[in-house]
């Protein structure tokens, strides 16, 4: 526990400490919703980015139970420094429902509190992969949640994610490699993405991933995202597990705001 609160106060310093070197007028930097994939895109110095789900949801089937989860995801990203980001993401409000012969229950409460930090990484390292743009993703996910939704246990995560800009504009290609360990579980997702525009401020993406270790499992799905106003994004997006233990559907939407 005393590990869990040094984490924490290093994370509050360092958004007060670091006023940062804002930019003048910076542009809206790619959001991580929706999607497997993160954006290899971070935050100016000194501007937020608020990314809310307004429902995410998770039901799968096992024999004679269901089990299904409701979540309202936030995630709070801050630029700290050039091409560096803090993340802070955690669900205030989460539910969930299993209905089991003889043994239907719900629970309601908050999830683990999650930390972590994003580099983009230079343009060196992009061309030794054909171009691409590409960003590291690590982060720790705190046992500070209700027994339902809590892996008591820390989980760490690291993530590489590179996104290769396509001829026609506006398309790209993504892969996403990343690592997870903790509560029991130790697992590497794989995943790919197509992405394409549908006007000037909406696009769609299609998406799989292939999950390998402790929790094996295949998802395939996509999402769209649109943007209304300057600086905000709209999403929606869906994925069905086709193989192992990855949950039958999954499915959401929500919004992000940069803060400028």
């Amino acid at each position: 526990m005393h590990a869990t609160r040094s984490i924490i106060h290093a994370f509050i310093i360092v958004f007060i400490a670091f006023p940062a070197w804002a930019q003048d007028e910076p542009a809206t930097p790619g959001f991580d919703r929706p999607g497997l994939l993160f954006a290899t895109d971070t935050v100016p110095a000194g501007r937020f980015v608020l990314e809310q789900g307004l429902a995410d949801v998770a039901h799968d089937e096992a024999g004679n139970v269901d089990v299904t989860s409701l979540t309202l995801g936030t995630l709070l990203r801050y630029g700290f420094a050039r091409e560096w980001e803090l993340q802070a993401g955690f669900a205030p409000l989460a539910r969930l429902e299993v209905d089991a012969p003889g043994n239907d229950f719900s629970e309601t409460g908050q999830t683990d509190l999650r930390l972590g930090v994003k580099h983009r990484l230079g343009r060196g390292f992009g061309e030794a992969l054909g171009g691409a743009d590409v960003a590291f993703l690590g982060g720790v996910t705190l046992p500070t949640g209700d027994d339902a939704f809590s892996a008591d246990d820390e989980i760490v995560d690291l993530g590489l994610t590179a996104n290769w800009a396509l001829d026609r504009p506006g398309t790209s290609i993504g892969a996403l490699a990343q690592v997870t360990t903790g509560g029991g579980s130790d697992d590497l997702l794989l995943a790919g993405a197509y992405s394409a525009p549908v006007s000037g401020s909406a696009g769609y993406y299609l998406e799989a991933g292939v999950t390998v270790g402790d929790s094996d499992g295949t998802v395939l799905g996509g999402g769209f995202a649109w943007t209304p106003w300057r600086d905000t994004q709209l999403d929606v997006y869906g994925l069905a597990g086709v193989s192992g233990d990855a949950p039958d559907l999954q499915a959401g939407l929500g919004f992000s705001w940069f803060f400028r």
